[in-house]
């Protein structure tokens, strides 16, 4: 098959990007939609992805007959190998116009991207948070990423994870009700009975929504600075982890890359270099690459 476009795909917990680019690497189309962390299901994975190439192709107008494209999908969750195999399988079976297909972790696009495929370190704080790194001698290093709720300290959902804990404890009088517990239980509920049916839906995406009313309150609240805190305590523990050295350019990517820069440590706000483009830069990179026959 002659490759004849690309497809980057950025699949995360709280929504997803896509862009449809020639081989030269001009995009002709590009779209948002929900969220697709292969953690959510792949079938749930899968139906946004086809969902997300079929408005690409519409808004390109690119007839069926000239379909014929190299994929790379980006997805949360992709460190889990079953998950990333019946994720593949399932686009293999689905969608055969996808000549060449590629699934990586987000993580990996971020990195990508970052950095433009060369040496360096990346933590993507957003719904998940994870710490990539790429040696000059090619080794790779991960570190978080683990996933929500045992893991990804200092992410989105920890900290609406974080937030909801307090907001419980105001309710039954185990702390005090400040303006944090005023605004987590403005978007869940006030009651005790509107709080559980929350809860009981609730998944990382969903907690992650609540950390802008961390970010939001902590002038005022001790509460929620202490949060802040912690989040920053986190993040530079993985910064360490990945470069003891500091050596490595470092760059924050993720939607709360920046709402956290102020509250993370001196010498990381220092280190911090802007980056050369996100994940969904590094999933088109990727795909550039794997229909040249490079990599992935």
């Amino acid at each position: 098959m002659t490759i004849s476009q690309l497809i980057a795909i950025d699949g995360g917990g709280s929504g997803s990007r896509a862009l449809l680019a020639n081989t030269a690497g001009e995009v002709l189309a590009r779209i948002d939609g929900p969220a697709a962390a292969l953690s959510l299901g792949i079938e749930a994975a899968v139906g946004v992805s086809t969902g997300l190439l079929a408005a690409l192709y519409a808004q390109a107008g690119i007839p069926a007959a000239s379909r014929q494209c190299c994929a790379v999908f980006g997805m949360a969750g992709a460190h889990h190998p079953g998950w990333r195999a019946d994720f593949l399988l399932a686009l293999q079976q689905r969608l055969p116009e996808l000549g060449q297909i590629s699934v990586v972790t987000d993580g990996d696009t971020s990195l990508a991207g970052a950095h433009a495929g060369q040496p360096g370190a990346l933590i993507a704080i957003g719904t998940g948070l994870v710490g990539e790194a790429l040696l000059a001698d090619g080794q790779r290093l991960t570190v978080s990423g683990w996933g929500f709720p045992s893991g990804d300290e200092g992410s989105g959902a920890w900290l609406g994870l974080r937030a909801m804990q307090h907001a419980q404890q105001t309710l039954d009088r185990r702390a005090g009700f400040g303006e944090l517990a005023k605004q987590v239980l403005a978007i869940t509920g006030i009651s005790q009975s509107a709080l559980f049916d929350w809860l009981g839906k609730a998944r990382a995406g969903d907690y992650a929504r609540l950390a802008p009313a961390v970010l939001a309150s902590a002038k005022e609240d001790a509460v929620a600075e202490q949060i802040l805190k912690e989040a920053a305590q986190k993040i530079a523990c993985v910064a360490q982890a990945l470069d003891p050295s500091h050596l490595l350019p470092l760059a924050l990517l993720g939607g709360l890359a920046e709402p956290l820069l102020p509250w993370l440590p001196a010498d990381l706000q220092t280190r911090r270099i802007a980056a050369a483009g996100d994940a969904l830069d590094g999933a088109l990179l990727l795909a550039r690459q794997l229909s040249d026959g490079t990599a992935c």
